[in-house]
């Protein structure tokens, strides 16, 4: 199956998605930063990185949403797409949350704002590892495949001695 928007020969959620995965991890990163040496240049970098994440995250949402109407209806990977979807947008109202705890950029943040960021941060971890268990699920019942030899095994043909 074929999303319907792409940009480069992607899919473009994929390659929209990019960034917001990118600058909410670097402000978790950050805050760890921020407990370790409670500079305030990390505070004020997780911040900014929480908002631009953010601010992409929206941008990119249009996206996705568009890739995933697009597939046909009962079709496996919508119905992952739709709890994936909806993962996404607890671990995105968690950085939303986090975000709003933190008075200014200058201030160091507080353990409740720390807190919403790593359990946002553990909650995307698993909505991916659930997207991709259930992406490569598809593809083993859609090609026919026995799931015991979707592991990775490959058939290979012997080679003469």
């Amino acid at each position: 199956m074929k999303m319907r928007r792409r940009w480069c020969g992607t899919a473009l959620h994929e390659t929209l998605m990019v960034f917001p995965i990118i600058l909410l991890t670097m402000a978790v990163v950050c805050d760890v930063m921020v407990l370790s040496t409670q500079e305030r240049a990390f505070a004020e970098a997780a911040y900014r990185l929480l908002t631009g994440g953010l601010l992409a995250a929206v941008l990119a949402t249009p996206a996705v949403l568009i890739d995933v109407a697009g597939l046909p209806r009962g079709a496996w990977r919508r119905q992952a797409g739709a709890v994936q979807g909806a993962l996404q947008i607890l671990v995105l109202l968690a950085f939303l949350g986090s975000w709003l705890l933190r008075t200014n950029a200058s201030t160091l943040p507080g353990t409740t704002a720390i807190v919403l960021s790593f359990s946002a941060a553990l909650l995307a971890f698993g909505a991916n590892l659930f997207g991709d268990l259930s992406v490569n699920g598809s593809v083993v019942q859609e090609r026919g495949v026995p799931k015991g030899d979707a592991a990775g095994k490959r058939r290979t043909a012997s080679l003469p001695a």
